[in-house]
């Protein structure tokens, strides 16, 4: 059985690539409050359409 994980690389890439922009102006620890707020809201719409199709590839692709 796979496991689609690339959703949650998706919802991670907007605060890294605003992070790796501004590198100099932001401290590290600032990432972490968004990455885990992007993380929880993927990980929940993910599993609520796992529920609904039953199927790890379908909910990926529909979470993106």
């Amino acid at each position: 059985m796979k496991k689609a994980f690339y959703p949650f690389l998706f919802a991670m890439f907007p605060t890294l690539s605003l992070f790796a922009y501004n590198i100099s102006e932001v401290r590290e620890e600032y990432l972490l409050l968004p990455i885990a707020i992007s993380l929880a809201m993927t990980a929940g719409v993910f599993f609520t359409l796992r529920l609904i199709t039953k199927n790890y590839e379908k909910s990926g692709l529909l979470t993106l």
